[in-house]
């Protein structure tokens, strides 16, 4: 007999039993940790723990990256510092050794424009031309070679005359060590029209010397004489074309009532009392009309000497008589009533004795003299100096700011 269909068994309320609850899955990480219905609450509160998830880790993210911008500041402040440091303190008896003469037999001279064909020379490569532009080669990287022999006459304060090599062979030397250059200026009385030339040009000297050599600093002493304002003062060197102008705008020429002036002060200041760099090329130019005093002579002698030895230095000087013969003899032409044509007669005897003194002082110095005439522009005379007078053609393109 069959058996007889059990019933469905009904609640105790009358109604049919409510079917068993889901059991959760073994597999279920969350199943136990959180033992609510999965649903709406557990999404809202799966969000909220990963959105705080979130927000601990960008907080941990950010600190971290600002953490890494401190420490490039620091390091960016320590560079600045290092740079000042770098400027050096005064030092007469330093010996620093980036640029030193060499002996060499003689031999034929290159063009200006590139490298002897000589065997002397073969090895000597020859750089590339510095873009006018901008400022060439970055510091460090500049071509060309300091190791080439110096000598006096038209080869220039700054690199001297280099045997078979060009322009581009100075540029590249001086570029690895920098120029540090002061001019000693005679600030007396008939120095004013020489005064006012410095003065409207030095910004543009600074310029161009900066976009042929960027680390170059300048640097100006003034001198006068015993009894006078002052016997010297001066700017030390900055690479700030501003901070040495507005020491210039700030002179004015006085004093200096007998010929001979004390251009030994000038002199000694710049070598004593400047920060010099221990492996920059160090130029002294002097800019004077009267000599210096007889006894001061054997001290000036020995300290220039012992600057070019000792020192990787060179001095130059700018005689600016003729030009204040000329300047002398129009005045007097125009307070006589400007009768005919103005013509200066030659330049004293009595000047000569400024000549050979300077001469002398840029010759111990290793260094040369440039007669300045009333057609020549004071800094483009200086320029010519301080790299080489056979060097004129080539710092041409360089020297368009300076008339």
């Amino acid at each position: 007999m069959p058996p007889t269909e059990r019933p469905p068994r009904r609640s105790l309320l009358g109604g049919r039993r409510p079917p068993p609850r889901p059991q959760p899955l073994e597999d279920d990480p969350l199943a136990h940790a959180f033992p609510m219905r999965r649903g709406l609450p557990a999404f809202v509160f799966s969000a909220a723990f990963h959105a705080a998830l979130l927000v601990l880790l960008a907080t941990i993210s950010f600190a971290v990256v600002h953490r890494d911008e401190r420490i490039n500041v620091k390091l960016r402040e320590d560079i600045a510092s290092d740079l000042d440091d770098s400027q050096g303190a005064p030092s007469l008896h330093e010996i620093a050794g980036s640029l030193h003469p060499v002996t060499t037999a003689p031999r034929a001279a290159g063009s200006v424009t590139g490298p002897s064909t000589a065997p002397a020379v073969a090895s000597v490569r020859a750089p590339e031309m510095p873009r006018i532009a901008g400022i060439g080669p970055s510091i460090g990287q500049s071509p060309g070679t300091l190791d080439v022999p110096l000598s006096v006459g038209g080869g220039g304060l700054a690199g001297g005359s280099i045997g078979g090599g060009g322009f581009g062979d100075v540029l590249g030397g001086l570029r690895k060590v920098g120029i540090d250059l002061v001019l000693v200026i005679d600030t007396t009385d008939s120095m004013q029209s020489v005064l006012e030339d410095v003065k409207r040009e030095v910004r543009a000297f600074i310029g161009d010397l900066q976009q042929m050599v960027p680390a170059s600093r300048v640097a100006v002493v003034a001198y006068r004489d015993k009894g006078d304002e002052y016997v010297t003062k001066w700017v030390d060197f900055s690479f700030h074309t501003e901070k040495v102008q507005n020491f210039v705008a700030g002179l004015r020429c006085d004093g200096g009532g007998d010929y001979p002036e004390a251009v030994k002060a000038g002199v000694q200041a710049a070598i004593r009392e400047l920060s010099w760099r221990k492996t920059a090329r160090r130029i002294l130019i002097v800019i004077g009309g009267s000599p210096p005093h007889k006894e001061d002579i054997p001290e000036l002698t020995q300290l220039v000497r012992t600057f070019k030895e000792k020192n990787n230095g060179a001095v130059g000087a700018i005689d600016v008589t003729d030009r204040l013969h000329v300047e002398y003899e129009h005045a007097d032409w125009v307070a006589h009533g400007s009768k005919g044509e103005f013509h200066a007669s030659p330049t004293p005897e009595f000047y000569r004795e400024v000549s050979d003194s300077l001469g002398d002082m840029a010759h111990q110095g290793g260094g040369e003299i440039v007669r300045l005439g009333e057609n020549k522009a004071l800094l483009r005379e200086v320029m010519a100096l301080t790299f080489g007078t056979r060097w004129r053609v080539e710092m041409a393109k360089y020297m368009d700011r300076l008339q």
